[in-house]
């Protein structure tokens, strides 16, 4: 997988985890990405700290309850 395509699947994992849709092998995908690209770390980060901040402002008293984090 080249980089550019990583962090594309990075991001549609990102989004399953938004969606709580994120399954057993996809959170084991997650890790192998992770663990293999220190930016795909970064990234992982600020979405997480996006998907929050958004959920605050739209009045979610649990932010991992609408993200539901593997």
């Amino acid at each position: 997988m080249t980089l550019p395509e990583k962090h594309l699947r990075l991001m549609e994992l990102l989004d399953r985890i938004r969606e709580g849709q994120l399954t057993d092998d996809d959170a084991r995908e997650l890790e192998s990405i992770l663990e293999s690209d220190p930016a795909a770390i970064e990234y992982y980060v600020e979405a997480i700290d996006v998907f929050t901040a958004l959920n605050r402002q739209l009045g979610q008293s649990d932010a991992e309850d609408a993200i539901e984090l593997a």
